[in-house]
């Protein structure tokens, strides 16, 4: 326990090491320039900046605030990963879908002119076994956050 695998497949041998570090590098990267470009972007519209042009505040907007957060705390990344991951996860894939799936099937909303069949059998028990369990799920693990405080 306690292995990282990316250290172990770079000291596999001589070829193996540079390509997992290029491959690294380069995925951060993409991710990183996606999220900047996007981000200044959205923050330019909000501010109604005139588009086309390269203005510097978007990019401060954008840059400076995780920076800031970065140098004063370290570990914040993983520790937001780590609830966006468990909370963002389960309503993302337990409560939403579950939601969407009683709304549309039991809501009395006479605008639907065309039902779409009903992929996943079990009705009303079954949403609420998902609903249930990815709230219990989200209820521990918030427990479980306090009790370490």
């Amino acid at each position: 326990m306690g292995v990282d695998p990316l250290q172990q497949l770079q000291s596999m041998n001589g070829t193996v090491g540079p390509v997992v570090a290029a491959f690294s590098f380069l995925a951060i990267s993409t991710s990183y320039i996606g999220f900047v470009l996007g981000l200044s972007d959205f923050l330019a519209d909000l501010l109604k900046l005139p588009s086309g042009q390269n203005k510097p505040l978007p990019y401060i907007l954008t840059l400076i605030p995780p920076l800031i957060l970065a140098l004063l705390d370290p570990e914040i990344f993983f520790k937001a990963l780590d609830f966006a991951g468990t909370y963002g996860v389960l309503v993302l894939f337990g409560v939403i879908p579950a939601a969407m799936s009683w709304s549309d099937r039991y809501s009395n909303s006479s605008s639907a002119s065309v039902k779409i069949p009903e992929l996943v059998p079990g009705g009303k028990i079954t949403l609420l076994l998902v609903l249930g369990g990815s709230g219990y799920v989200v209820l521990s693990e918030l427990i479980q956050n306090f009790q370490h405080l």
